[in-house]
């Protein structure tokens, strides 16, 4: 477990000159008391109780800082996780809906005639995890593949909104990018797994 307390250079300013100036204090703290000592002891236990009170409030500042920026740098790192978790179950869901569509299109070979494929594909193809998660994911995949994640998903609905106008080609290259993705989102999958291990 990662326990780093991040502190910036205007933090680091502030504890320096608080330091110092309460160095300063108790460093010229017996000479006041000397000068006092002769006088009542009223203004002594005044004096003290001042220099105690500031003393204590800058130390109380400091500790009240290195706290609160301790729980923020904890808050973050647990939302991250959070995220991270939720990111790896939905390309889970995603992954599994992308290996169905390409059992779908590779069974759509074993018909003989064009007009078959497509009503066997428009049938068949699934979109409810891709239309029911967040594009959060987006965050765990690199670029080219979330576009072609999305382009997968634009063919599918074309295949299903216009079945008339579907080409041989068309469906067999479908098949080349789901290859690549199911490649690619394994990787995504072990790495946000290595993240949050």
């Amino acid at each position: 477990m990662n326990k780093t307390i991040s502190i910036t250079y205007k933090s680091l300013f502030f504890l320096a000159i608080s330091t110092i100036f309460t160095i300063v204090l108790l460093t010229f703290l017996p000479t006041v008391l000397s000068y006092l000592s002769d006088d009542s002891d009223v203004k002594l236990s005044a004096i003290l109780s001042v220099i105690g009170n500031i003393s204590g409030g800058l130390i109380g500042g400091i500790v009240a800082y290195i706290v609160a920026a301790y729980q923020v740098s904890k808050s973050q790192e647990h939302n991250n996780q959070i995220n991270l978790k939720q990111s790896y179950v939905n390309l889970c869901l995603l992954l599994d809906e992308i290996e169905y569509n390409q059992k779908v299109f590779k069974s759509s070979a074993n018909q003989d005639l064009l007009s078959k494929k497509v009503d066997h594909l428009t049938k068949n193809l699934a979109t409810d995890q891709w239309m029911k998660i967040s594009p959060s994911f987006a965050d765990t995949l690199n670029n080219s593949d979330f576009q072609r994640i999305c382009k997968l998903y634009r063919n599918i609905s074309f295949i299903c909104n216009n079945p008339e106008t579907v080409s041989e080609q068309f469906i067999n290259s479908n098949n080349a990018i789901i290859d690549g993705l199911i490649k690619n989102i394994h990787i995504a999958l072990e790495e946000v797994k290595r993240k949050l291990s």
